[in-house]
C-alpha cells in the first residue's frame, strides 16, 4: 500500500479518501481496537471516531510513510475512551469444541490474559500486525531502543505464561510435585503464586521442563490462535456516513477536537493510552531452562 497518495488525497479534502483510507486500513485497526477492548460494539466506536480524527488532523502527520503507526496511535487514544465489557470477558469465542486445536487456542488465551496490559498490547502489535520497532515506538511515543528491550521481556512474559499453562493443563497426574502444586489452586484459576510455584517446579524437573515451550518458540503463531475480530459490511456504511451527513457534523468536530496533543510528528499525545508498567511475569526476574516446544 502507497501511503503518500492517501495522505495526499486525506489532505486535499478528497471525497472519496475517507472511504478509500478505510479500506485500506479498517480491517487491521478494527481487529487492534478489538484486542485492546474484546467488545465490538466498544471497538466499533473506537473505530468510528479513529478515521474521524485521522480525516480532520492529517494535516499534522509529517511523514506521509507512518500513515500505518500514526493510525495506530489515533486508534490506542481512542480505545483509552472505552471499557469495553463489564466482566472483562471477549465477546467472541476463544475455541470451539469442534476444533481441533480447542486446548491450544485455550492455552494461548488464557496465557495471553493472564500478562499486563503493556506485554499482550506490545506482542499484538508486533507480531499479529508487524509494526517494525520504530512504528512502535511511534504508537507508544517511547524510545526506538526501549521499545525492542520491552517487546523482548514481552515474548519471555509470554513463554512463562505458556509453561505454567502447559503444565497446569496437564493436571496432577503423572508428577506428584506438580500435583502438590496444582492443589493449591482455587477454582481450579492459576493465581500469580500458584504460577510462580509451577514455573520454579519446571526448572529443576526434568519430566515438567520437557513438557513446556522452548526459547525459540513463536509468539506469532500463539496470536493466531486467538480470536481475529473483522468487521462487517455495515459498520463500513456507518463509519462513511459520519463524513457525509450534515447531522453529524456537531459530533465529528467534537471527535475531531477533543484530542488537543500532538507531538513534532504529528502523533497524538499517549497519555490516555495503556499505562507503561511491569507486570507480574516481568518482575520475577529469572528465565526458565525447557527443552521442548508445544506452540512452534
Amino acid at each position: 500500500m502507497k501511503e503518500s497518495p492517501l495522505v495526499e488525497a486525506l489532505r486535499s479534502r478528497d471525497p472519496d479518501a475517507p472511504a478509500v483510507v478505510y479500506d485500506a486500513y479498517a480491517a487491521r485497526l478494527y481487529a487492534y481496537c478489538w484486542f485492546r477492548l474484546l467488545d465490538q460494539n466498544a471497538a466499533q466506536a473506537a473505530l468510528r471516531d479513529t478515521f474521524i480524527v485521522a480525516e480532520a488532523q492529517i494535516a499534522r502527520l509529517r511523514d506521509p510513510a507512518d500513515l500505518a503507526p500514526w493510525l495506530y496511535a489515533i486508534a490506542r487514544v481512542e480505545c483509552s475512551r472505552h471499557t469495553g465489557l463489564i466482566d472483562g470477558r471477549p465477546d467472541l469465542v476463544v475455541a470451539r469444541h469442534d476444533q481441533d486445536d480447542v486446548d491450544r487456542r485455550t492455552v494461548a488465551w488464557r496465557s495471553l490474559g493472564s500478562l499486563s496490559p503493556q506485554a499482550r498490547e506490545l506482542l499484538e502489535l508486533g507480531f499479529r500486525h508487524r509494526l517494525p520497532p520504530r512504528g512502535l515506538a511511534a504508537v507508544l511515543e517511547l524510545p526506538r531502543r526501549r521499545v525492542k528491550r520491552m517487546l523482548a521481556e514481552a515474548e519471555e512474559d509470554l513463554r512463562l505464561a505458556l509453561t505454567a499453562e502447559i503444565l497446569a493443563r496437564l493436571g496432577p497426574h503423572g508428577c506428584r510435585g506438580r500435583g502438590d502444586v496444582l492443589a493449591e489452586r482455587v477454582a481450579g484459576e492459576l493465581d500469580p503464586g500458584v504460577r510462580a510455584k509451577l514455573l520454579a517446579h519446571a526448572g529443576h524437573c526434568d519430566l515438567c521442563g520437557s513438557r513446556t515451550p522452548s526459547k525459540d518458540f513463536s509468539p506469532a503463531k500463539v496470536l493466531e490462535l486467538s480470536p481475529y475480530a473483522r468487521p462487517s459490511a455495515a459498520l463500513r456504511v456507518r463509519v462513511m456516513n459520519c463524513f457525509t451527513d450534515p447531522e453529524l457534523q456537531g459530533y465529528r468536530l467534537f471527535v475531531a477536537t477533543r484530542t488537543a496533543e500532538f507531538n513534532a510528528a504529528g502523533f497524538p499525545g499517549q497519555s490516555r493510552g495503556m499505562p507503561v508498567s511491569a507486570g507480574f511475569f516481568g518482575m520475577m526476574g529469572r528465565s526458565l531452562p525447557v527443552r521442548r516446544n508445544m506452540i512452534a
